[in-house]
């Protein structure tokens, strides 16, 4: 299954109070929610910051914004829930790097952990810093910004994504490229489609050179050539050395060198590579006719057998599969140990040793082992 195109988003999705399944935590706080309001716990499920904002966004880099009741603005606390700074934003982002995008005036901004500007709001948007570079848009172009909130190009790209290893995705004169911190071209347009680096490799969909793999995915390497031909219908990004290609409704496993390590016939697409562990998908015959999910490691060893209605993407070595029948989620190691029986009725990653999930209707925060840390016992 396709992962986003752009693995970091504009600062306005990502400021929003929406709960983000990569940053749900930071500097061992959890954010929960008491009746309409939110405060924070630690690891071991004591409250150490109470429930009395109306809006919180998670932790990240020692400090988070949150807002009061009936407040227009955020302000961002630290980890005693202390206020960090003077000042307040209509929409106050999370920390990157020692770096938030702020909006104030209307206009996009940067500040510092002291709350200093490093950039005044100015800017129609401006992206979360990554690998300490940023992009800001001025009317509908982009330039590259540096850690000191100067402008290293000028707006002259269409749209952007976040570097990653050195270089960002960028449409430069209707053509998708790849350029270095300085702004300059290293990997000309070649594809019809890029993705981001993983792992030294970047995932490619159509050779324009080829009109005959106009749909077809490989992969190149920082110099733009092509290691993994375009021949897959699908591929996911690189993890632990390895990838999932699906061509003919059979999944391979691939090593970074292009060679295949394991044929799978049984299976016909794939759900998710994280950690070295890839979900895999059976065709179910029965008169349901749902997809199974089972789970290989990066050897190609078979770690779950294909019986599950779903599994989740692996965190932290963690991982819920869905009993098909009761439609209750378990918790699973990364050697297909099962840790838990099929309890959870919903779940998320683990983040910092802990993962939030739901039972009997009731928000809970559970460890490695399974145990409860905290419950909402409203």
């Amino acid at each position: 299954m396709k992962s986003a195109t752009f693995l970091l988003l504009l600062i306005l999705g990502l400021s929003s109070y929406a709960q983000s399944q990569s940053d749900k935590t930071g500097d061992n706080r959890f954010r929960i929610k008491k009746g309409s309001f939110y405060g924070f716990i630690d690891h071991d499920g004591v409250v150490k910051i109470d429930p009395v904002y109306s809006a919180a966004n998670y932790f990240s880099d020692g400090l988070a914004s949150v807002k009061e009741a009936g407040a227009s603005k955020s302000f961002y606390i630290d980890v005693d829930g202390k206020p960090a700074f003077k000042g307040s934003f209509d929409i106050a982002g999370k920390f990157e790097e020692g770096r938030a995008v702020v909006k104030d005036g209307g206009k996009y901004g940067v500040i510092d952990k002291d709350g200093n500007w490093i950039s005044k709001p100015m800017y129609k948007n401006i992206y979360t810093f990554s690998e300490r570079f940023s992009f800001y848009q001025t009317d509908s172009l982009y330039g590259v910004m540096d850690y000191d909130g100067n402008q290293i190009t000028p707006a002259i790209f269409k749209s952007v994504s976040g570097f990653q290893e050195g270089l960002a995705k960028v449409v430069l004169n209707k053509k998708q490229c790849f350029i270095d911190t300085t702004g300059t071209v290293i990997i000309e347009h070649q594809f019809n489609t890029t993705y981001s680096f993983q792992e030294g490799l970047a995932e490619v969909r159509g050779d324009i050179r080829n009109p005959s793999r106009k749909g077809k995915y490989g992969f190149i390497n920082k110099t733009g050539e092509l290691v993994i031909d375009t021949i897959y219908d699908d591929v996911a990004d690189f993890s632990h050395g390895v990838t999932i290609g699906v061509k003919k409704d059979t999944v391979y496993l691939i090593n970074n060198s292009g060679i295949i390590i394991k044929r799978y016939d049984q299976f016909y697409d794939y759900d998710d590579l994280t950690e070295g562990m890839g979900i895999v998908l059976k065709e179910d015959t029965t008169e349901d006719g749902d997809d199974l999910a089972g789970v290989i490691d990066s050897t190609g060893k078979l770690i779950l057998e294909p019986i599950y209605a779903e599994v989740s993407a692996y965190s932290e070595g963690f991982a819920f599969a869905e009993d098909a029948e009761s439609e209750k989620y378990a918790l699973v190691d990364d050697k297909g140990h099962f840790i838990t029986k099929f309890i959870y009725d919903d779940v998320d990653d683990f983040e910092d040793g802990l993962a939030e999930v739901e039972m009997a209707h009731k928000k809970c925060y559970i460890n490695t082992k399974g145990i409860i840390v905290w419950k909402d016992e409203k």
